[in-house]
C-alpha cells in the first residue's frame, strides 16, 4: 500500500489498523483530543499522527499512495476544498476510498438529524462532487441494522456505530487493495444483526444508509 493518509482519522482505530500492510500510515484531525488519544493508544514505528486540517494539509503534492477518509465530507463547510486538497496529496496513481451517509435515509436510522452534519448529499449529489477531481472506480452500499435503535440506551451509540463502521470498511478496503481475504475476529459487543450486516456493491434499486466510493485521481479535473 506504500504511503496512506487517514484523512480525519478520529481515535485511530483505523489508521492502527492500516499498519499492517502499509509502508507508512499517517492519521491526522483537526482535534487535538483525538490526537493525543491516538498517539498515547497506537504507537508503531510506521505509524504517525498529526494534528491538522484536512481541507488545508502540510503535505507536498502527490505524498500518498492511497487515502482514506470515512465519513468526513458531511462535518465540512467546504466538501470541494477537501477533495480538491485529498487529490493534491495523491500520487498519480494513487486511491481514494471515502464514504458519507445517504441524505434524508440516514436520518431515518439515526433518530434524526446529526447537528454535526453540516453538508449531507443524495448518492447523485455525492458522485457528481467526487467526479470533478477523481475517477470513480467502484461504489458500494451499506446497509444499517436495527439493533442500532435497540442499542442506543444500552450502548454507547457513536462507539457501536464507528466500531461498526470501521469493521466493515477496512475489509472492503482489504479485499481490494491487499487483494486477499482475512479471517477478522469479530468484536464482543457486536449482535449477529451486526455481524450479518455487508457493504456491497451499490444499486439505485436498494436503499443504503450509507455509501462508499473508491476512486482513482483523475488527468483533468474540474475547476
Amino acid at each position: 500500500m506504500g504511503f496512506v493518509l487517514d484523512a480525519a482519522c478520529g481515535t485511530g482505530y483505523g489508521t492502527s489498523f492500516l499498519t499492517h500492510k502499509a509502508n507508512f500510515a499517517v492519521g491526522i484531525d483537526r482535534s487535538h483530543e483525538a490526537i493525543s488519544f491516538c498517539r498515547q493508544h497506537y504507537r508503531k514505528p510506521n505509524l504517525h499522527f498529526q494534528v491538522m486540517d484536512v481541507e488545508a494539509t502540510a503535505f507536498k503534492a502527490s505524498s500518498f499512495d492511497t487515502v482514506v477518509s470515512f465519513e468526513t465530507i458531511e462535518h465540512l463547510e467546504d466538501p470541494e476544498k477537501f477533495l480538491w486538497e485529498m487529490r493534491r496529496v495523491l500520487k498519480p496513481h494513487g486511491a481514494l476510498f471515502i464514504s458519507t451517509p445517504v441524505k434524508g435515509i440516514y436520518d431515518q436510522t439515526f433518530l434524526g438529524e446529526n447537528p454535526y452534519h453540516l453538508h449531507e448529499t443524495e448518492v447523485e449529489e455525492f458522485t457528481q462532487l467526487l467526479s470533478a477531481q477523481f475517477h470513480i472506480k467502484s461504489l458500494y452500499g451499506q446497509q444499517f441494522f436495527p439493533y442500532m435503535r435497540a442499542s442506543k440506551e444500552r450502548l454507547d451509540f457513536q462507539e457501536t456505530y464507528k466500531t461498526t463502521l470501521r469493521f466493515q470498511l477496512k475489509r472492503l478496503l482489504r479485499n481490494h487493495v491487499f487483494n486477499h481475504r482475512v479471517t477478522y475476529p469479530l468484536f464482543w459487543h457486536l449482535s449477529p444483526k451486526v455481524r450479518d450486516n455487508q457493504v456491497i456493491p451499490y444499486s439505485p434499486d436498494q436503499t443504503f444508509k450509507l455509501v462508499t466510493a473508491i476512486c482513482g485521481k483523475s488527468k483533468d479535473p474540474q475547476q
